[in-house]
């Protein structure tokens, strides 16, 4: 079994599978691993128990929202990121370093946590476009990640970085 595992939107994943969706990869899953397909005859078909996963987990974009407006009415400012770093199951926002970075990070951990999203926190990538004074701040359901496809396949899998 083969299948790419990323932290880019579909577009970027698309253009990373070119030439190979159509036999290869069995799988995808891209937007931080929320947005998981196998791959059948050259369609994205989301399984049913990813679907359901999801479900459960209590993940809903007004949780999404809740969370942004009371990180803002404490006056920390998030920025929301270009539409096309949304996707169905994830929210992106830029985060500009402040000296309160730490605490504001723990306090937001534990206010995704009491709304059943899970929140990762990345160094922005000046060299991808991003802002280089910021962090990437990304709200997914708390069932999905990378890792959380990893281990759907178990020992099927390899992990191949570059």
């Amino acid at each position: 079994m083969l299948g790419l595992i990323t932290g880019t939107n579909l577009c970027s994943a698309l253009r990373k599978a070119d030439g190979y969706i159509s036999h290869s990869p069995n799988f995808l899953c891209y937007s931080l691993g929320p947005e998981l397909y196998w791959i059948r005859e050259g369609k994205l078909v989301m399984p049913d128990s990813w679907a359901e996963r999801i479900g459960k987990s209590g993940y809903r974009y007004e949780n999404v929202d809740e969370i942004v407006k009371t990180i803002h009415d404490r006056g920390i400012v998030l920025v929301k990121q270009p539409d096309d770093y949304q996707s169905q199951y994830k929210r992106c926002f830029y985060y500009r370093i402040r000296e309160d970075m730490q605490l504001d990070f723990d306090w937001i951990d534990t206010l995704s946590r009491k709304f059943q999203v899970r929140m990762l926190f990345t160094k922005c990538n000046p060299a991808a476009g991003d802002p280089s004074d910021s962090y990437d701040v990304e709200f997914i359901p708390c069932c999905c990640g990378k890792d959380e496809a990893v281990s759907l396949f178990g020992c099927q899998c390899r992990h191949y970085s570059h």
